[in-house]
């Protein structure tokens, strides 16, 4: 977690470049990102949501790679049934994915996509309030998945949040 959803999606990108998984490999981490994509509207701070503006808006690497790991593209991808490319997940994952696509969007419960996501993920990367929300804990909190608690939280940049505001992932 980290306070500012910037900080979140560099968190999340440096762990894709630098962190070492299960398979001795860098990057070979099943990692989502739960929040909103770059370029997508964002939160001013004053009330007023504005879009991020950018001449090299999706275009770069770790665009593609932040867009590529977020939960709510990927359940879409489920719910529509696309076939993308995703260069974060290993093939639990895709299988998973391809299985749950050929499923009509209109069936689709987005809350048990998400919970299919999160239980395959080793790295959960959200903003401090996005771990409070309505949709993760739908995600997570369930009687019927019973490994819905984390091992660790980190938090990044915890002197910029509320003492209040690192409770939340707690």
């Amino acid at each position: 977690c980290a306070p500012s959803n910037q900080a979140v999606d560099e968190l999340a990108y440096k762990i894709h470049l630098q962190s070492i998984g299960s398979n001795g490999k860098s990057g070979s981490f099943n990692i989502t990102r739960f929040g909103i994509c770059p370029g997508e509207d964002r939160h001013d701070g004053r009330g007023k949501r504005s879009k991020h503006s950018s001449k090299t808006l999706h275009s770069s690497a770790r665009d593609q790679y932040l867009i590529s790991i977020n939960m709510d593209v990927n359940v879409s991808d489920v719910a529509t049934g696309k076939d993308t490319h995703d260069f974060r997940h290993s093939g639990d994952f895709q299988q998973s994915k391809k299985r749950f696509s050929s499923r009509n969007s209109r069936h689709i419960n987005f809350g048990e996509e998400r919970q299919k996501i999160l239980s395959k993920c080793h790295v959960v990367c959200t903003t401090l309030s996005g771990a409070g929300s309505k949709a993760f804990i739908d995600a997570v909190a369930r009687d019927d998945f019973p490994d819905s608690e984390f091992d660790a939280i980190i938090i990044d940049e915890a002197c910029q949040g509320s003492e209040v505001s690192t409770l939340i992932p707690f």
